[in-house]
């Protein structure tokens, strides 16, 4: 079996909180990636919790039947993009260029989508949960190809290949 976190009383205030019960153990080891857990496992598990914090890479996710946990700036997002429609229940992470740090964190994210060379960079991103930054604008001036090797990195990624084939018919 796999202990999963310290019982309450090893912290130096759970006096305090003397009505928190012991934390079992887990059926079985906490996974860092998807690929540590077996397919019949994964086809049982909820959406992955996915942030973010470009609103092309949201839109893609959205046309791709992906909802996004959290978004950057989810509310100028529902006034200025009418379709797709982001769900009301969305949680707001602040600013697209730099949002905030420790919701993100809080949130704990399986993925963060996150524009290449724009606002925090991967490597901060990192080590709050794996980061895909993917490009857009560019010098080159190829906003479409790039746009449609986003959309193939975030499928494989988030594995709804079904979904894209629909959505590029």
């Amino acid at each position: 079996s796999f202990v999963d976190s310290v019982e309450p009383n090893r912290f130096h205030n759970a006096a305090e909180r003397p009505d928190i019960p012991p934390m079992g153990e887990l059926d079985m080891p906490r996974a860092r990636s998807h690929r540590q857990v077996p397919q019949h496992v994964r086809a049982q598990q909820p959406e992955p919790c996915i942030a973010a914090l470009d609103w092309a890479w949201t839109e893609t996710l959205l046309a791709l039947g992906a909802r996004p946990y959290a978004i950057a700036e989810a509310e100028l997002y529902r006034e200025r993009v009418v379709t797709p429609e982001l769900p009301s229940d969305v949680i707001d992470l602040g600013l697209r260029s730099w949002p905030n740090m420790e919701l993100l964190k809080s949130l704990q994210p399986d993925l963060i989508l996150t524009l290449a060379r724009y606002g925090v960079q991967a490597a901060s991103l990192e080590p709050i949960a794996p980061t895909l930054a993917l490009p857009l604008f560019t010098s080159e001036h190829r906003p479409l190809q790039l746009a449609e090797a986003g959309l193939d990195a975030i499928v494989v990624r988030i594995q709804r290949e079904q979904q894209a084939l629909q959505y590029k018919a």
